[in-house]
């Protein structure tokens, strides 16, 4: 028994060599379409302003009819900052590769590369307390990962904070022993 508020729902095993015409089918899957937790939202998402003063990265409709959700776009760009990102990081020009893993990091926080990446030029710049904050950032959307812990653990060695950083090391040590 399903219970869904005050109304109860009986149902029964379904039984497989029963066959349902056709139309039956179509109609319970349009039924099942057309129910209002199911049916595509573009009708609301039409509603609001997007382009906020012309600032979005990307429409939240695309496609033939712009009916599909407009996500993935924004990743593949973020992708292809990060290559760019890392050839000016190679090319020996730490405050333009900054810039870029920024610009990552604005279209995907979640970057660890990003975020490593960031991390380390803020502390070969001695920034400190930004490669910790950026550091944290890492460890914080992943903790199992040995070379954000590895890492922060360097900067909070740098900071004089030394019980910490044995803990950042230890754990770093615990994930991978090659750290």
């Amino acid at each position: 028994e399903w219970q869904s508020g005050t109304a109860s729902h009986h149902t029964r095993p379904l039984d497989h060599s029963t066959t349902l015409p056709l139309h039956t089918l179509h109609n319970a899957l349009l039924s099942i379409l057309s129910h209002p937790t199911v049916a595509s939202k573009h009708w609301i998402i039409r509603q609001y302003d997007h382009e906020v003063q012309g600032n979005t990265v990307l429409k939240p409709l695309v496609g033939p009819q712009t009916r599909g959700p407009g996500d993935a776009a924004a990743l593949d760009e973020a992708a292809t900052l990060l290559t760019e990102a890392v050839k000016i990081h190679n090319s020996n020009r730490p405050d333009k590769a900054a810039e870029r893993y920024q610009n990552v990091l604005a279209i995907d926080s979640a970057n660890l590369e990003a975020l490593y990446r960031l991390g380390g030029i803020h502390f070969q710049c001695r920034s400190y307390e930004l490669a910790e904050r950026v550091l944290r950032t890492a460890v914080r959307l992943n903790r199992k990962s040995a070379r954000a812990f590895n890492n922060l653990g360097s900067i909070l060695a740098a900071l004089g904070k030394l019980t910490e950083a044995l803990e950042c090391f230890g754990r770093a040590a615990s994930l991978s022993p090659n750290y």
